[in-house]
């Protein structure tokens, strides 16, 4: 889509099922563009130029690692991958990506090698009696890592490399209408994008002002 507000299309799915669910976007140095899809829990890829598409990872099969607090047990998920956050690291060449149906946080190396889970939300620590409900990712040019918890209607802030599994979320803003995404500003500033989500899920609840983009500057 240009400033005029023309829009021509990119790029096609070259797979019978195609794409059910896309949800977020991120591109890399190299300007290639890769898709997330919540409901097949798949990473799509296109070159910069829209060419070459191809089903770069899926959530369900690929080899993972884990990266958590000492003497923490590895985590057990009932619930399938439902990925609806992606970001480019930078730092890391990876991909990030939020799952708001695990609470998890997931980065994925482009040499595609094995992924790490960078966090993941415990029930059973006191800590964390209230699922953030990751959704929105980015990364900030210092290489940390914001996340929009849509179910706390919050902004978490992740510092450094981790580990962070077994560690309670570190809230930074709140008050949000319904924070569904997060994008970073070279200066260091978030813009958080907010939707009326009560009011598309439960008939007969009107949608309610605030609602738009929020601008908001880091400690």
């Amino acid at each position: 889509m240009t400033q005029a507000g023309d829009i021509t299309r990119f790029g096609t799915v070259d797979d019978a099922q195609g794409m059910v669910s896309p949800f977020d976007i991120a591109l890399d140095d190299s300007g290639a563009v890769y898709v997330v899809d919540r409901s097949r829990a798949d990473i799509w890829r296109w070159d910069a130029d829209g060419g070459s598409p191809e089903l770069w990872w899926s959530l369900l099969t690929a080899p993972q690692s884990i990266v958590q607090m000492p003497g923490e047990p590895v985590p057990v998920f009932a619930a399938r991958p439902a990925p609806t956050g992606l970001a480019y690291d930078p730092i890391h060449n990876a991909l990030l990506v939020a799952d708001p149906d695990l609470n998890t946080i997931v980065r994925i190396p482009l040499s595609r090698g094995a992924s790490e889970l960078l966090y993941a939300y415990d029930p059973a620590l006191e800590s964390q009696a209230f699922p953030p409900g990751f959704d929105g990712i980015a990364v900030l040019p210092d290489g940390r890592i914001v996340v929009t918890a849509l179910d706390q209607k919050g902004l978490v802030l992740l510092r450094g490399d981790g580990p962070y599994v077994g560690a309670p979320p570190s809230y930074v803003a709140g008050n949000f209408r319904g924070p569904s995404d997060v994008a970073a500003l070279p200066d260091g500033r978030v813009v958080v994008a907010n939707f009326d989500s009560l009011a598309l899920a439960q008939p007969g609840v009107h949608p309610q002002l605030p609602f738009g983009l929020d601008v908001v500057t880091l400690p």
